[in-house]
């Protein structure tokens, strides 16, 4: 049986409630027909539909909505006593969720009841009916809670006004988890998402991680909003949309594929994302922001097919930051040896360039030896970089592929690319027949793949080719249409696959390829293009998808576009463009 592969740009996003691929067990965005009511999928602890009741914002004294919003929103609050006040579902059928993800805005206002408690809040896994807070049982409130407050204390923990923390409730204490979040909330709008996946807890504020811990107290519940006002009777706290989706295992077939794409997760950081690896499982990257200000850095995702359909953000584990980049220049390649030694690449904007190696996950030592000899023997600036099995970096430059000992650097020659415009980002290495592509900015060069046959094996210092050629791409419709970039050979099929990106677009909605898919034929010295992934993301300039690897059944494709992950396609997808997506 063939399999689908489906297609992600992994870029760096804004998280919203619900993701991919997930099931919406509640959504209700308190609109225009909810006024003067609490929706009936809903409920509360106290006076539901009076205290706890969709009101217009000018009722509710909120002087602008939040993006997204309709201008309504809902009150929660205890009038005439003071105190908390939850809203969670009304029905019970939904009680034994496991993983989940609630998300709310809340409408911070540190002047509000001053001088005593307030919280804002949301929580998820309590198992605690019929009431959450009365329930007799002498531990109410069991679950997990993120909230924003400010003049509040809880038991030995006293948290600092307008950050984000998490607690548990349980055996009638209260336990802080995780270490409270560095941002200090504005007075204003904000979103605040907490997810329970297994055993870790994730709450974000605007899309950003704020908090994580370990626990595995509570396993399953349910989820809702929380308010308090200490004892004040008349102020209301202000929540909009309630959001509550759990991860769908079986997402559902596609047929149309075509734009809006849909998200999968997000990036810990906003570095857009542009050169990507595989060690066949795991997914590795390294930014390219362009900025001086700001240091490149690369990332490691250990199980990226597990992050499918989740909306919370990426299980991201740092590799190494690198602040020697100036204005316009960042990473340009990233590697992956059979031991999981991590090699990087980049232009700096002098000679050398950027060329360092790390050890394998989870600490990623660096390299003192390689790192310092690929300073002493370097000789250019670096564009990206292929593995040549475990013996050999190939690194790209202008004209030429620039070779290293993958022990220590040490210098194993280079060989002069020919033909076309010379601008060489990345070599691609074909293991099955041995052989490198060099794809390189071809801009309105239509010959844009340079296939290098090398005679011998990879050992270092034989590497000396038999032949050079340049490999029409064809139909080329814009000056940008050619700018092959970066690309990923696919070795686990046969006849294996090469897959090619173009590193730069039109205008919004041009029809500029974004993937081509090649065959290649016997020996590695053809290419039959079998079709294209058109982009309808746009952009000028820089700014346009990057890098690709396959690993099992899916395609993830790198972009410095937009700062979002996208997909195509879903398991019943058979067609994006004229590819077909069966392997």
């Amino acid at each position: 049986m063939q399999s689908a592969i489906r297609i992600f740009l992994a870029l760096a996003l804004s998280l919203t409630g619900g993701g991919a691929w997930a099931i919406d067990i509640i959504v209700e965005d308190f609109a225009s027909g909810d006024n003067g009511t609490l929706p009936t999928s809903l409920t509360g602890e106290w006076d539901p539909g009076v205290d706890l009741i969709v009101q217009d914002l000018a009722t509710l004294g909120i002087p602008a909505d939040h993006t997204g919003g309709d201008g309504y929103a809902l009150q929660v609050a205890d009038l005439g006593e003071g105190g908390y006040n939850f809203v969670y579902p009304a029905s019970t059928a939904n009680d034994t969720t496991t993983d989940q993800t609630i998300s709310s805005w809340i409408y911070y206002d540190s002047t509000l009841n001053s001088g005593n408690e307030t919280d804002w809040g949301v929580f998820v896994r309590s198992s605690v009916r019929p009431a959450f807070y009365g329930d007799g049982t002498g531990d109410s409130r069991e679950a997990y809670w993120f909230l924003v407050t400010h003049d509040s204390s809880w038991g030995s923990y006293v948290p600092t006004d307008a950050h984000a923390f998490i607690l548990k409730r349980s055996g009638g204490a209260w336990v802080q988890l995780g270490s409270e979040g560095t941002t200090a909330l504005s007075d204003g709008w904000h979103e605040m998402t907490l997810t329970a996946e297994g055993s870790t807890i994730s709450g974000y504020i605007d899309g950003v991680l704020e908090v994580q811990a370990t626990d595995t107290d509570f396993t399953a519940g349910y989820a809702g909003l929380v308010a308090y006002l200490g004892s004040n009777t008349t102020d209301v706290i202000v929540h909009d949309n309630f959001t509550w989706t759990a991860p769908d295992p079986t997402p559902p077939p596609q047929t149309a594929l075509e734009p809006p794409f849909e998200l999968i997760g997000s990036f810990p950081t906003a570095l857009p994302p542009l050169a990507i690896a595989t060690d066949g499982s795991s997914l590795y990257y390294a930014t390219f922001t362009g900025v001086a200000a700001t240091p490149e850095a690369a990332y490691y995702i250990a199980s990226p097919e597990d992050e499918i359909g989740g909306s919370d953000v990426l299980d991201h584990v740092l590799i190494a930051t690198e602040a020697s980049f100036p204005a316009t220049r960042g990473f340009q390649g990233i590697g992956v040896d059979s031991s999981g030694n991590v090699y990087l690449s980049g232009d700096d904007g002098t000679a050398p360039g950027v060329l360092l190696k790390f050890g394998p996950a989870p600490t990623f030592t660096p390299d003192a030896t390689f790192n310092a000899n690929a300073v002493t023997n370097g000789t250019n600036r670096w564009g990206g970089l292929a593995l040549l099995g475990d013996d050999a970096v190939a690194v790209a430059y202008f004209n030429s592929i620039n070779y290293f000992a993958a022990a220590d650097a040490s210098v194993a020659g280079f060989t002069n690319v020919g033909g076309g415009v010379n601008y060489q980002r990345e070599p691609v290495y074909n293991a099955a027949d041995n052989v490198i592509y060099a794809l390189r900015n071809g801009n309105s060069d239509p010959t844009i793949l340079a296939g290098l046959y090398e005679g011998g094996t990879t050992t270092t210092g034989n590497y000396t080719f038999t032949s050079s050629v340049l490999i029409a791409d064809g139909a080329v419709a814009s000056t940008y249409g050619t700018a092959t970039a970066h690309g990923f050979v696919d070795n686990s099929v046969s006849p294996p696959r090469l897959y090619t990106v173009d590193s730069q677009a039109v205008a919004s909605g041009g029809s500029d390829p974004l993937v081509r898919v090649w065959e290649i034929g016997a020996g590695g010295d053809t290419l039959t293009l079998l079709g294209s992934i058109n982009s309808a993301l746009g952009g000028t300039g820089w700014t346009s998808i990057s890098d690709c690897v396959v690993i099992g059944n899916y395609l993830y494709v790198s972009s410095n576009l937009d700062q979002t992950i996208y997909v195509y396609g879903g398991a019943g997808a058979t067609a994006v463009g004229d590819y077909s997506l069966y392997r």
